[in-house]
């Protein structure tokens, strides 16, 4: 869990947890590595071996906003993961300053490249 215990994602983790502990037959725990807007939860996961035993919560912030708005964060936000399933669905707003020269997401992203 990329969060810290106690939010919103932290609660569907650990309901999700639950979850699988009964139909796993086994114990899954949720370990919460917060900070850097989720990147630290994400490094240690996509450092973690390959083998289906560490699972991320991830979500829009760290595996789309992340990407763009950082360089060197020591993951590829899509690459490192496989999605396994979707749990729940967010949304996000979008607002920027009238002074900036874009009138939508296209215009604003060579902005930030250039």
């Amino acid at each position: 869990m990329p969060f810290p215990a106690g939010g919103p994602t932290d609660v569907v983790a650990r309901l999700v947890a639950q979850s699988l502990t009964g139909k796993l037959g086994g114990n899954v725990i949720v370990e919460n590595r917060a900070g850097a807007g989720g990147r630290i939860g994400a490094q240690v996961v996509a450092s973690a071996a390959a083998d289906g035993y560490t699972l991320l919560l991830g979500g829009t912030n760290v595996n789309a906003i992340t990407g763009a708005l950082y360089q060197n964060i020591g993951f590829d936000p899509i690459k490192s993961f496989a999605p396994v399933a979707a749990i729940y669905a967010d949304s996000l707003a979008l607002a920027i300053s009238p002074g900036v020269p874009a009138d939508s997401c296209e215009q604003l992203v060579p902005l930030r490249q250039g």
